[in-house]
């Protein structure tokens, strides 16, 4: 069934593929990337990815980009916000602090802001599937960047609690935590398991490592 998908951070590697296993499927997808850079999409003849751009210093940016997509479809049905991209792999004593800031720009605050947004359209809707992932080509049990690490925890911990707050409403949210495989792997995994579960159930974790896939509650 054709839905109206919107897929943030759609210019990393993980979203890029996201956007294409929808419109595979035959969803309509709004493709959210960084105000500075728009790359192309594949499509098909009738589906052909909107490409919004997305500034995610402010919750304008948020409230724009979500704007664009309501404009263009009327309706969202369904959104994928990932956090936490990669950021610089330095000491902290040698970090810029224009590093930590574009870190927690694009790992914390831009994805509540949209959060924030898109809750609030599902809310006045009456439904909603939010699907919050994090994700890392890095094992759990592999060291990274302390500024990595952080900004990763700090929107798991913030997923975790949108899926507390959230599991009474009429909102279907659920989390997604990959580590360890590549991001074609995760995107088939996050694509697979709205097929399958996540968007009839909510409020659980949907895990990936290596050795397989665990479906586990909040």
């Amino acid at each position: 069934m054709e839905r109206i998908v919107l897929v943030s951070d759609a210019d990393t590697p993980l979203g890029r593929e996201l956007v294409r296993l929808f419109t595979a499927r035959g969803h309509q997808v709004a493709a959210l990337v960084g105000d500075a850079r728009s790359p192309e999409f594949p499509g098909t003849a009738s589906r052909v990815p909107l490409v919004v751009p997305w500034s995610r210093r402010s919750p304008a940016g948020a409230r724009a980009a979500v704007l664009s997509v309501l404009n263009r479809f009327g309706v969202l049905e369904e959104a994928v916000v990932a956090g936490a991209p990669p950021v610089p792999s330095t000491l902290p004593h040698e970090l810029a602090s224009i590093d930590i800031e574009r870190a927690v720009d694009q790992g914390l605050k831009g994805p509540i802001f949209l959060v924030r947004e898109l809750l609030g359209v599902f809310l006045r809707r009456g439904q909603g599937v939010l699907s919050l992932v994090c994700f890392s080509e890095r094992r759990d049990d592999e060291s990274g960047p302390a500024l990595e690490l952080a900004i990763q925890e700090g929107w798991q911990g913030f997923a975790a609690g949108v899926l507390d707050a959230y599991a009474e409403k009429s909102v279907f949210a659920n989390g997604f935590k990959i580590a360890g495989v590549a991001h074609e792997e995760a995107a088939a995994f996050i694509d697979r398991s709205l097929e399958e579960k996540a968007r009839r159930i909510t409020g659980r974790w949907f895990t990936f490592q290596p050795r397989g896939g665990l479906l586990g509650k909040r």
